[in-house]
């Protein structure tokens, strides 16, 4: 139970329908914006030492929001991960406010902790191909590990999220057209990538096996019968790193990566990843060309005429 007075709580349940049907966030950006908010609303009631009311919320004090970021420090959440907390804090304030009429400045205006500037990493091509090849083998049951080898091939032949992968159904999987359909992806925006024929296969392999039923909204089950969690499939992957002595970022998402850099390494336009991706800002995908010089120096260093020449 959130520890909230009864008018709060009322309007904190508004928000999270408000997230879900008019800002239309996709289920697993509401989720993460309820469990952010959740933890501040739990935090709070701890230092007020009650269950957070309008009083509390609408005088809370800048050594509050401090004592939070502490908090998170100390509970060795990383910059990135209290940034999106606190991106969902301030939504929720602001919701208050337009409908409270309070006024929560302090809260919108709590910077957030600074970001080490990191780049993506990349696995090898190899690396990516032995993590598509060997994760089926993990499973003891052949449909669950068919799953795995299909979302591990959603991950890094069409560059989907994790979430994006397990928020697939059956219809949005379009054989004739050569295309997966991504429906509310991150921002709530759709679109679509191509589907090469492996990946379709793998996918229809596992629905031939998957024993639950495949006609409505979920395409990957668990082995219980409930849709499949992303932590599963990042502990087997984790498995499988130990397995084949994989480097730490061998994760889910660092095959969306490897899609990403091994495209750009092919000659793929940036353009061109940047809307395979999803990405709304053309620098977010810019980061690529950076991850990319690595593999680009040793051909520049054999191919630029002035490599060719001594300096005397």
């Amino acid at each position: 139970m959130i520890p909230l007075s009864s008018e709060l709580s009322q309007y904190f349940h508004a928000w999270v329908q408000h997230l879900q049907h008019e800002r239309r966030y996709s289920l697993h950006t509401c989720t993460a914006y309820r469990h952010d908010v959740t933890e501040f609303i739990t935090f709070l009631s701890q230092y007020f030492g009650a269950p957070v009311n309008h009083e509390h919320i609408s005088t809370i004090h800048r050594s509050a929001m401090r004592a939070w970021l502490a908090h998170r420090h100390r509970q060795s959440w990383d910059a990135h991960s209290t940034q999106r907390a606190l991106s969902a804090i301030k939504h929720w304030a602001r919701y208050l406010e337009q409908n409270m009429g309070l006024s929560l400045g302090i809260i919108t205006s709590t910077r957030p902790p600074k970001m080490a500037s990191t780049l993506p990493k990349a696995l090898s091509q190899d690396d990516s191909a032995d993590i598509t090849e060997q994760i089926a083998a993990q499973q003891p049951v052949l449909w669950v590990g068919l799953r795995d080898r299909a979302i591990a091939l959603l991950l890094y032949g069409c560059g989907l999220r994790i979430s994006e992968a397990l928020a697939l159904s059956v219809r949005d999987l379009r054989h004739e057209e050569g295309i997966v359909h991504i429906r509310n992806g991150k921002g709530g925006k759709d679109r679509s990538v191509p589907l090469l024929p492996l990946i379709y296969d793998a996918v229809m392999d596992y629905c031939k096996h998957c024993p639950y039923d495949l006609s409505g909204d979920v395409l990957f089950y668990g082995a219980r019968g409930k849709p499949c969690n992303a932590r599963i499939i990042r502990k087997q992957m984790q498995q499988l790193r130990h397995a084949l002595m994989l480097p730490d970022y061998a994760t889910p998402h660092a095959l969306r990566h490897s899609f990403a850099t091994h495209l750009l390494q092919e000659g793929a336009h940036l353009r061109d990843i940047q809307s395979l991706l999803g990405h709304s800002q053309l620098a977010t995908t810019q980061r690529y060309t950076h991850v990319d010089l690595k593999h680009m120096l040793p051909q520049f260093h054999s191919a630029h005429p002035l490599s060719k020449t001594h300096v005397s």
